[in-house]
């Protein structure tokens, strides 16, 4: 009959003595518990457990789990914080439209006169080898986005060389490279610091407007090549 209940002691399991209860439409089984407080509580863990990925540890309660999830959600809030505030800021800016026979102490002093002593702390003017002349750009990095601003407006258009040309400045941001660390690692072991090479054709460091030691190689480094023309 529909909706009637039959009640049978079956053999114990594991040490587990249970009861089955059947219906018409539908049969479970019941471990035999103490109370049914304790039932309905295996009840909702099972619901639980089938309705996420991973189960629910015994000894976390139903009112952790949403601090669990607000912790999360918050660390991954800071993540994004301390991500979008450790993006770099452009401090690195290309000085384009150099006459070939300025140096780079030239171009240092030009700065100073300026009134961006101390506000620079890297200066790479490629040198040819050969001709000893310069390849028409430098690259500078300065103390902040703020100073390279200042360098933008100094110098963008600028046209007062110390020598005679009649070329006229171009201020860019350096792509990709940018910051004081990126040109540090990309020159520290290149042949541009071999001994055999010139100091006034290697990139040098400042700090407060005083020239410092560059950081040491850390390999051994080769020769320059010259170039066959």
């Amino acid at each position: 009959m529909k909706r009637t209940f039959l009640e049978m002691v079956v053999e114990p399991v594991d040490g587990v003595i249970g009861r089955r209860r059947a219906m018409s439409d539908t049969e479970f089984v019941l471990p035999k518990m103490p109370t049914v407080r304790s039932c309905e509580k295996d009840c909702e863990d099972m619901m639980s457990n089938a309705s996420t990925t991973a189960p629910i540890p015994s000894d976390q309660s139903e009112e952790s789990t949403p601090k669990t999830e607000s912790v999360a959600t918050a660390d991954w809030a800071d993540k994004i914080d301390e991500d979008i505030l450790a993006a770099p800021e452009k401090t690195t800016v290309m000085l384009r439209n150099v006459p070939y026979n300025c140096s780079r102490d030239s171009v240092v002093r030009m700065m100073d006169y300026a009134g961006l002593s101390g506000l620079y702390n890297f200066i790479y003017l490629p040198i040819d080898f050969r001709s000893k002349s310069g390849f028409g750009y430098a690259f500078i990095n300065m103390v902040s986005s703020a100073a390279a601003e200042k360098l933008f407006i100094q110098f963008n258009g600028f046209s007062q060389w110390p020598t005679k040309s009649q070329k006229v400045a171009e201020v860019t941001w350096s792509e990709p490279s940018q910051g004081l660390h990126i040109h540090v690692e990309r020159y520290r072991n290149s042949p541009v610091m071999h001994d055999a090479v010139p100091d006034e054709f290697k990139p040098a460091m400042y700090e407060n407007g005083i020239r410092v030691m560059f950081p040491a190689p850390t390999k051994a480094i080769r020769a320059p090549r010259f170039r066959r023309r």
